[in-house]
């Protein structure tokens, strides 16, 4: 018979919040699966904040080491790109923290991030601008509303409008139509209108550098709209 096993995550979350997410009789599977976790995610405790939350909302075990996979193959990627342990994990916290606040994907997160990270020289970004663009697209992503998911299919053709040089219509088109909430606040950072800008991209006056500032410029902005925003059940869920 299988050993049972106690197993007790203690979690300090933002804000001074403590989760204490405890799991009875979850058997030497249980046990390992939550090692695994901790070792793919190497202390970053929002990641096993997440993966007990699941647990405790009822998924399965395949489900908690289908979380770990999908941490390793995160940070894995940051890897190709060149970094070393300590900025993956540093990395992956900071996204994650973004993630968590904003309720939006976490992989679509770290995609975005890895994607514009691409760009970075181009666009005239450090580290901090490309944190923030990410947050205050996250940002714009909640404050519009509706699923979690739903806005992901414009993060690409955003992400594709960056490394372009030059954001192209039909990049933006998508963007306006999967996220119109970054469409208004990239118009915002301009000083012009939703149709403006528009015109603007079709005329070829946008770069990718004056939209990506364009939008870091509406930060505040949507911090605040975000605050006033609520939080649908899609959004919770993730």
């Amino acid at each position: 018979l299988m050993a049972e096993k106690r197993v007790s995550v203690r979690l300090v979350v933002e804000g001074g919040r403590v989760m204490r997410a405890e799991l009875d009789d979850v058997g030497d599977d249980g046990e390992r699966a939550f090692r695994r976790i901790d070792r793919a995610a190497d202390g970053a405790s929002a990641m096993i904040g997440r993966v007990a939350g699941l647990f405790a909302a009822g998924f399965s075990l395949n489900a908690l080491n289908d979380a770990a996979q999908r941490w390793t193959e995160m940070g894995n990627a940051l890897r190709v790109m060149g970094m070393d342990q300590a900025q993956v994990e540093t990395t992956l916290d900071r996204l994650s923290e973004i993630a968590l606040r904003t309720h939006q994907p976490l992989q679509e997160t770290v995609q975005l991030y890895q994607r514009i990270r691409l760009s970075a020289d181009e666009l005239g970004a450090g580290e901090d601008d490309l944190f923030q663009f990410v947050q205050t697209t996250s940002l714009a992503l909640a404050a519009q509303g509706g699923s979690a998911q739903s806005a992901s299919g414009a993060l690409l053709p955003l992400s594709q409008a960056m490394g372009a040089g030059v954001v192209r219509a039909e990049e933006f088109n998508s963007i306006l139509e999967g996220a119109p909430a970054l469409a208004q606040a990239a118009a915002a950072g301009f000083g012009v209108s939703v149709g403006r800008l528009r015109t603007m991209v079709v005329e070829g006056e946008v770069t990718s550098q004056a939209f990506f500032a364009a939008l870091n410029s509406q930060s505040a902005a949507l911090e605040q709209a975000f605050g006033n925003a609520e939080v649908t059940v899609g959004q919770a869920l993730t």
